[in-house]
């Protein structure tokens, strides 16, 4: 079964993603990261260019992928995240994953954040291409949902949020074929 049909599994039996879940497009004005404006547009470049979606009104550590509204513990201080962000690719059923991207004033990736990745199920990568829109010296670690497991509770509901929804990726106008 793919993805998209064990979400409409998930419509049909009535479960619905909590009201605090946000799914913001790099084109809606609400679409903001921590920075100035340059760090900014540099994010609205990145998540538009990859249809990513910023994640909001849950956790912004690996709780948030388990659509949890706070951090039990102490993620920050443990894992030393930094300027981070829960995304979730539009096109979760073809094969992507939602992740968190952090941002450390580091050149090199500590042990302790390996640990925190590996202790959550998420694989890291570092400084993957595009991901340093951060800047400032910062290094870019992405901690990803595994291609190879069931869909975790984020993307579930943002599946269920989308399904309804038509995104446009550019200023222009788009054709939605009418039903």
């Amino acid at each position: 079964m793919d993805i998209t049909e064990r979400a409409r599994q998930v419509i049909a039996h009535g479960q619905r993603p909590p009201e605090t879940l946000t799914l913001t497009p790099p084109l809606a004005e609400e679409f903001g990261v921590y920075g100035g404006a340059d760090t900014v547009a540099r994010a609205r470049s990145w998540a538009l260019r990859n249809q990513y979606l910023l994640c909001g009104g849950i956790a912004s550590c690996a709780h948030g992928l388990y659509l949890m509204g706070g951090c039990p513990g102490l993620c920050r201080r443990v894992a030393g995240l930094d300027h981070v962000n829960l995304w979730v690719p539009s096109c979760i059923d073809e094969g992507q994953r939602a992740f968190l991207l952090h941002h450390p004033y580091q050149d090199h990736l500590e042990e302790h954040m390996r640990a925190y990745a590996q202790s959550h199920g998420l694989e890291i990568e570092v400084n993957l291409p595009g991901d340093d829109w951060y800047g400032s010296g910062t290094l870019a670690v992405r901690m990803t949902i595994p291609r190879l497991v069931d869909l975790w509770p984020l993307e579930r509901d943002a599946l269920t949020i989308l399904e309804g929804v038509v995104l446009f990726w550019s200023d222009e106008e788009e054709n939605v074929p009418e039903e």
